[in-house]
């Protein structure tokens, strides 16, 4: 919020130079120079393909799909899911 009023723009684009004071509106803006990218919702992260960005918002909402069927431990991505299964 202080950087609203002391104009501090720390995060720079590494292709332009451009300078921001958050680092979401960074990442859109680097949009910009690499392509289209899908935004997370809830913090604004560019992602390149909508099932990493489906994979990432599950950070944020908790959601845990995969499901060891040997103890009922769930994860939020397939290959924690694996690395715990060897674990068994």
């Amino acid at each position: 919020h202080l950087r609203l009023h002391t104009g501090e723009k720390p995060y720079k684009c590494r292709f332009c130079g451009d300078a921001f004071p958050k680092m979401p509106e960074l990442r859109r803006h680097l949009i910009s120079h690499t392509g289209e990218a899908h935004l997370c919702s809830v913090c604004g992260k560019a992602l390149r393909d909508p099932h990493t960005l489906r994979a990432h918002e599950r950070l944020h909402t908790g959601e845990c799909p995969f499901r060891c069927e040997q103890c009922g431990k769930s994860y939020t991505l397939a290959t924690k899911l694996r690395r715990h299964q060897k674990s068994h």
